[in-house]
This record gives structure tokens, sequence and C-alpha cells, in this order.
């Protein structure tokens, strides 16, 4: 049985950063399985990075190569596609997303172009793979060793930082250890650091066996010495921690994909699901979006476009890429890409909601509008097979018609009513006013129906 457009694209911001158009058309005569298998496909997980990652001339500009980074990422984010598949994959941009906020790292403290890259790289080329293979590889990286400070941690001067935020943030979550746990972590990850190149900043990984504590201690229960990969090995294998640990992720993940505060059984239903796929991530995610609680108004109305999903899907339905977006422009909504405000990450859902976030999202489609059809622009014609603005007011298309097509552009093949008689309302009074005060002023609403849908409550939903 054919879906509808509003489930593709519920599946579609889920999974992606929203439909495109032609996304709309293609899928919604499939059935709900073959949209899943489109929409789910992981590939194109090894990309090339952006040139000024490797670029010499650059020296120790490393904002120059998280910037070029910061452009690069959207433009994948941008052109991700469920029915192209020379595009990248949906699922493997937004998963890179989820776990580049999980292990946050930034470039702030980190300040280097190359490992912010090598850890990225790592969430495309495991972020859908396994759990513990990720944690193991993001452990070692070289962003990671620097923004936690593991680098510095030896058997004669411990520091707990990485090893605490570990349990704390990465796999168990507050209350799941003791302060005796953190101290044998600790020891277990020392003389896991770094070793410098001949520049500060062409770091790689580096285990200094002399560095490292071989004292024997104990760590959840089990006593033995400790080599720092072995515990996650223990806390994924623990009986009495392997259950807390996979709740603990499928509820981050339920939380970020589906909607807050998932029941208990959920949880469970799908932390069982990892656990018996010996925690590869796939299986996971599979469940989570075929159950029925994912199809919920709950669900449906749950979510709030982070920034970042927020200036991709203006992107991809304006059909512009970084180049327009600028999204270094725009720390004002509150997330930069590589730039996390610590190890925590960005908070999820209603920490979107405020005044000033609202205010600058309004700035942002006032002037993507404008960066896409000014004079240098790469979109003149945005939208005139919408609004046709080369006619008369009277004789474009009746108002209902724009609007509406003007949401579908968007991805958003369902607004609620009360946006489209609210913008409908706006569009008659305009072109009344337009043709009896100011006949020659017909170009005006093109732009502002733009920033109204983009400001809509609609396009802040995920």
């Amino acid at each position: 049985m054919p879906v509808s457009q509003a489930d593709v694209a519920h599946v579609l911001r889920r999974v992606g950063f929203g439909a495109t158009e032609a996304e709309l058309n293609a899928l919604s005569p499939l059935s709900l399985s073959q949209v899943y298998t489109k929409a789910l496909a992981v590939r194109d997980k090894s990309p090339t990075p952006p040139a000024a990652v490797n670029d010499p001339a650059l020296g120790t500009q490393e904002w120059q190569r998280i910037n070029a980074m910061q452009n690069w990422w959207t433009d994948r984010m941008v052109a991700t596609s469920a029915i192209d598949t020379t595009k990248p994959s949906p699922l493997v941009e937004k998963m890179s997303l989820f776990w580049h906020n999980h292990f946050a790292t930034s470039g702030d403290k980190c300040y280097n172009g190359r490992a912010m890259w090598e850890q990225n790289l790592l969430f495309h080329t495991q972020g859908t793979g396994n759990f513990r293979t990720l944690c193991k590889s993001m452990a070692i990286g070289t962003a990671m060793l620097n923004y936690l400070d593991n680098e510095s941690n030896t058997k004669s001067s411990p520091n707990q930082n990485f090893a605490r935020e570990l349990m704390e943030l990465f796999m168990l979550g507050v209350g799941n250890y003791t302060e005796a746990d953190v101290i044998t972590s600790a020891a277990a990850w020392s003389g896991h650091g770094l070793q410098y190149g001949t520049n500060w900043n062409l770091t790689t990984y580096l285990f200094r066996p002399e560095l490292h504590d071989t004292q024997s201690r104990t760590f959840l229960g089990k006593t033995q010495v400790w080599n720092g990969p072995q515990i996650i090995d223990w806390i994924l294998d623990n009986p009495a921690t392997k259950l807390i640990a996979a709740k603990f992720i499928c509820r981050k993940l339920w939380t970020w994909l589906v909607h807050p505060n998932p029941a208990d059984t959920i949880v469970t239903d799908l932390a069982n699901v990892f656990i018996a796929n010996k925690w590869a991530i796939m299986p996971v995610l599979n469940a989570m979006f075929r159950r029925a609680e994912f199809w919920s108004a709950t669900a449906r109305n749950g979510l709030v476009r982070t920034p970042v999903e927020y200036m991709v899907a203006a992107g991809r339905g304006a059909g512009v890429g970084s180049a327009t977006i600028h999204p270094d422009w725009w720390d004002a909504m509150g997330q930069s890409l590589f730039y996390p405000p610590n190890v925590s990450g960005w908070r999820p859902n209603d920490y979107w909601i405020s005044t000033s976030a609202a205010t600058t999202r309004a700035d942002f489609a006032e002037n993507l509008y404008w960066q896409a059809t000014g004079p240098s622009g790469p979109l003149p014609g945005l939208w005139k097979d919408i609004v046709n603005d080369d006619l008369a007011p009277a004789q474009r298309p009746d108002p209902t018609t724009v609007v509406t097509k003007a949401f579908r552009r968007m991805g958003v093949p369902n607004p609620a009513p009360e946006t489209v008689s609210a913008l409908v309302a706006w569009c008659v009074t305009n072109r009344h006013q337009w043709t009896s005060a100011e006949p020659w002023n017909y170009w005006g609403e093109r732009a502002h129906l733009f920033r109204l849908v983009l400001t809509s409550p609609d396009m802040q939903m995920a």
C-alpha cells in the first residue's frame, strides 16, 4: 500500500534532514517497507576530506581548516538523498551528527583541524557499524585524547577526565559507577597518549607502556591489571552493566531521533535488540524506526530542529549549499559544527526555543533568500514557478495554492491548517495593498513568503 507524503516527510526528517519535493514524489507511491529500505540505506561512508585539511599552505591556521570542514559537511547534508544512490546517505550523515554530539570534542580546545577531521571520518565510517568498535576507536582518536586530557594521563600523574566522562557521558550515565571505578579506569588509560610530529598539529596516537599503570585494581567488580580498551569491553560484557549501557545509548538515540522521555518499555526493548546483536547499531535503528510509537502524534510533533538541521533543511528546499547558507555566520542560533559547547554536547529539543534563537532564524531566512537571489546569487528565479511575480498580483496563482506549494517545496507537504490560514491571509492582504497603493511593487511576495515559510512553526519541527 502506498504511503502518504506526510509519512515520507516524517521518516526523512528523522532519518535525515527532511524530504525534497523530488523525494516526496518518488517515495510516496511505494510501500512503507520500500521507503524504509531507501531511507535507511548506508553508503558513501568514507568521504574525501576537503582540500584545506591537508593544505600545507595553511600552516597552523586551524580555524581555516575547521571552517572548510563546516562548509564541506553542510554541503554533504544538503546533498543527501534517499532516491539518488550517487549522493550521500541521509542516515550516515544524521548518525555522524549524532555521534559528533555524543562523543563531543571542540575545535576551541582541540585546535587541530586534522584531528577533528579524523574524528568526523570515524563517525562516518563507523557511526552505523558496531558501538564497541566505535567506542574503542573514539577513545584513542587524537581529538578525544587532546580534548579530555588523556594525553597527559600517566601512572605517576593520573588524569581522570576521560576515564570519568567515558562512564558518565559516553557509556553508562551518572550513578552507575563509583569513584573507585574512576580511579581504576584512569589507571587503565594511562600511557595512551599522543606523538607530536614536526608541527604541533601533526599528531598521532601513541601508547607508551613505560607510562602505563600496571597495578592490579578492581573495576565494576572485577580485579586484574587493566588496559584501556578492556574497560570498554567489561562495561559492555559485565552482566551487571551491559543492560545499563545499552539502555543509556538507546534512550539517547530515541530522544534525538524520535521524541524526548521515551517509556522505559521502549528503551528496554531496544536495549535487548542492541545486546542480542552484539552492539551492532543498525539493528537498533531498524527496530526504532519501525516501532508503532514512531508513528504516534507524540513522535510526529516531538522534536525541534537543531540549528544545523534547520539550515540544512532550508538549503535543501531552496536548492543551495554552504556558499549561500554560510553556516559559520550563524553562531547565535546556538550550534556550530565542530564546536560543541562542552563535553556533554548540545542539549536536545526545547534548548533551541528562545526569543534570541527565533530572531536569528528569521535573520537567517531573510539573508538566505537574498544570498540566493541577489546580484551574485545562484538562484535569481527562486520560487518564481510558485509565485510567478512577473504577473500582477491579481493574475498570480491563488494564495492557497502558492502557500501549499511553497511548503511542499521545503519538504512540508502537510503544514498545519492554522499556518496555511495565516499565510494565505497575509498574501491576500499584501496583494491588495500592492495593487491599490503600489502597483509597481510586485516582487516582494516571493521574498516575504520565503521568510514566513522558513520561520513558521512547521519548519522548526524535525
